[in-house]
């Protein structure tokens, strides 16, 4: 299969670096398809005639629902592709009648290979760690509760105190680092965005189905994280904010592979619980290690990919 990458509109040490290496050992001219990785792969004209006559192309989109916030045009794009697999279940479901595409959903991907050199098992020093950014109240919540503990905070963006981050502006490996030195890690599964501006959002037919907009004024939308499939491969605890959506449960069981929370006094009695009695968690922890070993990307090209 023909490995094509773009990461010119990624911003610098984009996770989607990593799988991008963990699948270049597959790229060949042997058959007549192709994937493409990158945002720019997806509007690129130039790029795109190059391999039109290709029986197979396939797009990994790591931005729905985001990009119907900032574009008109995405499912324009993503007609040309024969195979799309997205991180967002509910565009999978939309725009399946909207385009002769199959949109398939998965998890976000990760490469174990990467993941394996760090060292998990070692003592877990920090209590618990978030890494994002804070756009909604909940996430502000989250950090006044996780002030009271040994955490780590680490973002892009700096915040004023107390909500400033603990490690500013770090690597994806250090990152890492510090989620395997974690013993809990917090997820919200949002993406937020000005319910004020909803004109792109509003200019695709059918828009009111598609269940990533079911709350649109409330300026937020469903995204599955990045940092909970990589947390269980580093054999971290993820404790989950509850929600109106609970898009992880399309791939991953609560009390099984994580646990939720549902406000910040939950989140609170969660966290002294899981400190005082983590042994009590660690078939979770395994459990979620076992399970995300098929969100590994080489286990999705040989898997998904090439089927």
């Amino acid at each position: 299969m023909k490995i094509i990458e773009n990461l010119s509109e990624e911003y610098s040490d984009v996770i989607v670096n990593y799988l991008c290496s963990g699948l270049a050992k597959y790229n060949d001219d042997s058959t007549d398809e192709v994937l493409f990785l990158g945002y720019n792969t997806s509007h690129n004209a130039q790029l795109k005639n190059m391999y039109t006559n290709f029986n197979k192309r396939i797009y990994l989109n790591w931005e729905a629902p985001c990009s119907f916030v900032t574009t008109k045009s995405n499912i324009e794009e993503q007609k040309y592709f024969t195979h799309v697999y997205t991180i967002c279940p509910y565009t999978s479901e939309w725009a399946k009648d909207k385009t002769n595409t199959q949109f398939i959903p998965i998890p976000f991907p990760i490469n174990l290979n990467v993941l394996k050199d760090i060292t998990w098992n070692k003592e877990k020093e920090i209590d618990v760690i978030y890494t994002g950014t804070l756009t909604h109240l909940n996430y502000y919540e989250m950090i006044d509760v996780m002030r009271n503990y040994n955490y780590a905070f680490t973002s892009l963006v700096n915040y004023q105190h107390p909500y400033n981050p603990t490690h500013l502006n770090i690597s994806c490996i250090d990152k890492w680092k510090l989620l395997s030195k974690s013993k809990i890690n917090l997820a919200i599964n949002h993406a937020g965005f000005n319910a004020g501006n909803t004109e792109n959002i509003r200019s695709y037919e059918d828009w009111e189905k598609h269940g990533a907009f079911n709350y649109i004024s409330s300026g937020v939308m469903p995204q599955f994280k990045s940092r909970i499939t990589e947390a269980m491969g580093l054999k971290t605890l993820n404790l989950v904010k509850r929600d109106s959506w609970n898009v992880i449960e399309n791939w991953f069981k609560p009390d099984v592979h994580f646990i939720y929370w549902d406000d910040k006094n939950d989140l609170k009695e969660k966290i002294d619980y899981v400190l005082n009695n983590y042994n009590q968690f660690q078939q979770i922890i395994d459990n979620a290690y076992e399970e995300v070993k098929k969100c590994d990307i080489e286990y999705m090209y040989n898997n998904y990919f090439i089927k």
